[in-house]
């Protein structure tokens, strides 16, 4: 275009007797190529700015003063957000989307018309929920009593981890967060890829209706926001040290957080049901990971339970303006408690995981946990956790999968400070199950239980390893007496012939003992209840292992098919479900108190 008028303007300036123009006419191209580099400039500039976003906001009433000059600065742009970025017009605030205080992540939102019907959430809810829940929703399933804290009563439990003043949209938004990742601290598993977010989302709707039915608790009246968080200075860690003793939080949380005060055992929500409080150390809180969720538990408490909201304890008016409301007693507490954490939150899929199973480039090290070839195989971290809530430091299982011409081999690793090798009068060994479901879906959990004890839950197959048939079939000997065993800076590796090495322990005293052959025993259960361990003829899986340094590592080997249809066979390709538990003897892990993992994906190639 430029060009163009480049060309009118050398005719128009060319010289020709029988052409004259007025100057206002000559004018008009010289403007125009001005003015179309003026926009062309605009252009650029506003593409150069930052991108903004708007988001609906509520105008706050929260000016944090009082602890510093900095906090003093900040709590005044947070008490008149017109000040600065993020000023609000009306009910519209207009912040920097690449600002980290703001969450831009938008809901999971399911179309209406992708929800299933009334009856297939019904059926969904069955399945995958009243083992624990109950059928109707009152936290009454059949294996609620291994449970603690217990299932959740729908129907007469207010919801924990959504706010009592949200509404039904927000309320849906955090049923299906809960659905997807799980509870922390809990045994409620996510079901993220392993149930689709059509059916996630019509499990939460369901829930929500059950909700309903019940009776509606009154609630207080609303509360203030939680304000922007102002930034968590020595001064502001220390005050909340402070408040943790003076407002009591040590009786239930214990003097350094670790939810074992001296009032913990003895707590009970309103339905008179045994509740933990959190343990602060694992940095892992059932109301949400982020500081304005740790910052809106301590102001509003956690409905139905002995947390109760400290609101009036922790905010105060600011004196130099009665309107505002003062929350960095809040915000002190929250910069305390997260302090306090040991470790960072610990890695693993929650659910739903891909589990790849690669070619192996050596076959010898499908019998050896120790084969350097593991090394070039990319571990899948699982997270586990514990049927009954306790303290534990082992909170994933690192997976591994290869397979010859003709068999398959997983390897397994976890953390486990003490190597447990007996079992018998309230001694434990320790061990691991990996349990595969034999169908397309994955079964209901509890790992493959029905809603009844009569055979109606999925057929799965399980294979049981433990530390003292390993033990048994290394040496020959029966397992030994000890019940923890710490050998520092020791290792030992459980093999076939001569390259074994174990501990040196007693041996225990059974002359009628019957040494088993195999460290890992196929079963199959259908049920609550119901677990079958297959004859000898049927038994195929071989296992090697090694402990060192407070890790177990094991190679369980067998063939990719099998002639017994209640085996899982890896010879199509297919996804096949697979879950795990692990077994700590010293902490009298046994039966059904243990740590689970969720359903994951075992990814067979052909």
């Amino acid at each position: 275009m430029q060009t163009l008028l480049l060309r009118h303007m050398r005719w128009l300036f060319t010289s020709d007797g029988d052409r004259k123009l007025s100057p206002i006419v000559m004018a008009i191209p010289i403007v125009a190529i001005f003015g179309l580099n003026l926009f062309i400039l605009a252009y650029a500039v506003r593409i150069s700015l930052p991108e903004t976003a708007t988001v609906s906001a509520t105008p706050q009433r929260v000016s944090n003063t009082g602890l510093t000059a900095e906090n003093t600065a900040f709590a005044a742009d947070v008490a008149n957000p017109a000040l600065d970025s993020r000023s609000s017009a009306g009910d519209t605030m207009v912040f920097d989307v690449e600002d980290e205080e703001w969450d831009m992540e938008p809901l999971r939102v399911v179309n209406v018309f992708d929800l299933p019907t009334a009856e297939e959430r019904r059926v969904q809810f069955i399945r995958n929920c009243a083992t624990c829940h109950g059928s109707e929703g009152r936290g009454d399933g059949p294996a609620a009593a291994l449970l603690l804290p217990p299932p959740r009563n729908f129907v007469d439990s207010p919801f924990r981890y959504s706010s009592p003043w949200a509404d039904r949209e927000h309320v849906l938004s955090d049923l299906q967060r809960t659905i997807t990742e799980g509870v922390p601290r809990s045994a409620m598993p996510g079901f993220g890829g392993v149930l689709t977010e059509s059916q996630i989302a019509g499990l939460a709707e369901y829930v929500h209706d059950v909700r309903q039915q019940g009776e509606q608790l009154a609630l207080p009246e609303e509360g203030i926001s939680v304000g922007v968080r102002p930034p968590i200075t020595s001064e502001l860690v220390a005050r909340g040290k402070e408040l943790f003793t003076t407002l009591a939080c040590n009786t239930c949380h214990g003097d350094s957080g670790r939810g074992d005060g001296m009032n913990a055992e003895a707590l009970v929500d309103f339905q008179g049901r045994p509740v933990r409080p959190a343990d602060f150390t694992s940095g892992l809180f059932k109301t949400g990971q982020t500081p304005e969720d740790l910052c809106r538990t301590i102001l509003f408490g956690v409905p139905g339970t002995p947390m109760v909201a400290y609101e009036a304890a922790v905010t105060q008016d600011n004196d130099d303006d009665e309107e505002t409301i003062n929350t960095l007693d809040a915000w002190a507490l929250v910069g305390y408690i997260r302090s306090l954490r040991s470790a960072p939150q610990p890695p693993g899929e929650a659910s739903g995981a891909l589990i790849e199973i690669y070619q192996a480039s050596d076959e010898l090290m499908m019998t050896d946990p120790t084969h350097i070839a593991w090394l070039g195989v990319c571990p899948t971290l699982v997270t586990v956790k514990p049927l009954q809530h306790r303290s534990e430091e082992t909170t994933s299982i690192a997976v591994r999968a290869v397979r010859s011409a003709e068999q398959i081999a997983l390897c397994l690793e976890w953390q486990d400070e003490t190597l447990d090798l007996a079992r018998g009068n309230e001694v434990y060994a320790d061990a691991a199950a990996v349990t595969f479901g034999l169908s397309d879906e994955a079964p209901p959990l509890p790992i493959g239980f029905g809603l009844e004890d009569d055979g109606s839950g999925d057929s799965v197959n399980i294979w049981l390893w433990a530390a003292n048939r390993q033990y048994e079939v290394t040496t020959g000997q029966p397992s030994a007496k000890v019940a923890a065993h710490r050998p520092d800076g020791d290792w030992y590796l459980f093999v076939p012939g001569s390259g074994a090495k174990i501990p040196d322990v007693e041996q225990i005293d059974q002359p009628n003992g019957v040494i088993a052959n195999r460290a890992t025993l196929d079963a199959n259960t259908h049920g609550l209840g119901t677990i079958v361990i297959q004859p000898t003829a049927s038994q195929q899986a071989s296992t090697t292992a090694t402990w060192s340094g407070g890790m177990w590592r094991i190679v369980i080997v067998r063939s990719l098919s099998s002639a017994d249809d209640q085996d899982v066979q890896f010879t199509s390709a297919q996804r096949i479900p697979v879950s795990f538990a692990l077994f700590n003897g010293s902490k009298g892990d046994h039966a059904d108190v243990k740590l689970v993992s969720a359903w994951h994906w075992l990814e067979v190639m052909p």
